[in-house]
């Protein structure tokens, strides 16, 4: 293996690593803010003007929802990238990949 392709694989192991580590890192966050934004609905005689902005709220949620699908779902697939990486560099223990011969399992 040439030191250029090697470089290569090491950038790639180190990329694909801090892309899980940072994507997991705002999905927990995200998920941890939009837990603490509850909007509890007071019932009061003001409802018409609440029904005003009740669609602002609405759409916070969506949008918080859709981000944390989007930071989880990059983390898992740079965490994938990851270990595939490292499988195909032959970093790894070949033991996490390949199926055990000892029949006591």
């Amino acid at each position: 293996m040439s030191r250029s392709h090697r470089r290569n694989r090491v950038i790639t192991i180190v990329c694909s690593f801090l892309g899980a580590v940072g994507n997991g890192l705002v999905a927990g966050n995200i998920i941890s803010l939009c837990r603490s934004l509850r909007w509890e609905v007071v019932e009061s005689e003001w409802e018409e003007s609440y029904a005003s902005w009740n669609f602002g709220i609405d759409t916070i949620k969506i949008v918080w929802a859709l981000l944390s699908i989007y930071f989880t779902v990059s983390a898992v697939a740079c965490l994938v990238g990851f270990v595939g990486a490292l499988k195909v560099s032959g970093t790894l223990p070949c033991v996490l990949f390949q199926p055990s011969n000892d029949s006591r399992i």
